[in-house]
């Protein structure tokens, strides 16, 4: 027994949390559905186009999509057999020998269809289509784009500002401090829907960057809360005194030494943080304020399907579904992670 005992490796913390996370099955579900949305992310362009993933024409291999992205984003042309007829179009002449393989969505988000308009869920458009004869599936698939984006970039813009404020106020304190938690006050002083809100009536330009960067600039309080906390705890420690015994410089000890001793509520909050970017970007579509009228946002579609109940219901059903879905399992990854790092927390 004394043996096994010896021979036993020692658990790391990583492994410790990542055991107690996945005690929590519901937060393992929702990490999995996660991770489905991430894939959707990375390849909306390959699930739901109007061009073939990639195609033989007239014995030359083409792939489309990809041309696609570089016309897209790197300024290249479309080849002149291309530049005035649609791939639909070239796929019925195809003589002996051509094919092509189509994205398992073969409609773009911006493809119109007026003959088709309002129709309801069915083999051909498993979501139905809008009122400009649109795919809805396909606009919920390159939606998931926007919304997940505008999480991770807001969440990343906040989650810097409110770590180095934090840090600032807790390592420091004095003037510093002080300056940092009135600014924190004024902050939270406005509620956050209605001066995004008037920060985005302002702006002339609809754009979901300036969405992502007044999301990042507007949020940071709570991480700047939790950040300072976390530093007043642990800056008497004898870790952070041998330090600036040793004569390291304070960023390295701020950054090297005290931060990553402080990061599991900077670390749950910026998962909650997500969460709820999703749901005011989508709100911010909802009400107007959001990305422009041309690009599909889940918002954008609850926002087209008001004038349209009760016949056009799919309108509603489905985007509302993919943002509660998106916002609980966010939610709770949240909680599991924050018992997992901190099993105090847990209730």
């Amino acid at each position: 027994m004394m043996n096994d005992t010896i021979n036993r490796p020692a658990r790391t913390y990583t492994s410790i949390v990542t055991s107690q996370f996945k005690k929590n099955k519901l937060a393992v579900y929702s990490l999995h559905v996660i991770y489905v949305l991430l894939f959707v992310f990375v390849f909306a362009d390959f699930l739901a186009n109007d061009k073939p993933i990639v195609m033989s024409y007239k014995d030359n291999l083409y792939f489309p999509i990809f041309h696609e992205m570089g016309v897209d984003y790197l300024g290249m042309n479309w080849q002149k057999e291309f530049q005035t007829q649609q791939f639909k179009l070239i796929s019925k002449h195809f003589e002996e020998g051509d094919w092509a393989l189509w994205a398992p969505v073969p409609y773009s988000p911006q493809e119109y269809h007026l003959e088709r308009k309002l129709t309801p869920p069915s083999w051909a458009h498993p979501f139905g289509t809008d009122e400009l004869g649109r795919d809805v599936l396909s606009q919920m698939i390159h939606g998931s784009r926007v919304s997940l984006l505008v999480g991770f970039v807001a969440v990343s813009i906040y989650v810097f500002i409110g770590v180095i404020l934090g840090a600032l106020a807790g390592f420091y304190g004095g003037w510093i401090d002080i300056v940092v938690q009135r600014f924190i006050e004024v902050m939270i002083t406005f509620p956050r829907m209605f001066l995004i809100i008037t920060i985005v009536a302002v702006i002339e330009t609809q754009s979901i960057i300036n969405i992502m960067i007044i999301l990042g600039f507007t949020g940071w309080t709570g991480v700047a809360r939790f950040t300072r906390g976390e530093f007043l705890k642990v800056k008497n420690e004898d870790y952070v005194h041998a330090a600036k015994a040793l004569g390291y410089s304070d960023f390295r000890t701020i950054f090297r030494h005290v931060l990553p001793n402080t990061l599991t509520p900077i670390l749950v909050s910026a998962t909650f943080g997500i969460a709820a970017a999703i749901l005011i970007e989508s709100g911010l579509s909802f009400l107007g304020f959001g990305a422009p009228p041309e690009q599909a946002t889940w918002g954008s579609l609850l926002s087209s399907a008001r004038d349209m109940l009760p016949s056009g219901w799919w309108l509603t059903t489905f985007p509302g579904l993919a943002i509660f879905i998106t916002v609980t399992v966010y939610n709770l990854v949240g909680e599991g992670l924050r018992d997992a790092l901190d099993p105090r927390l847990k209730q």
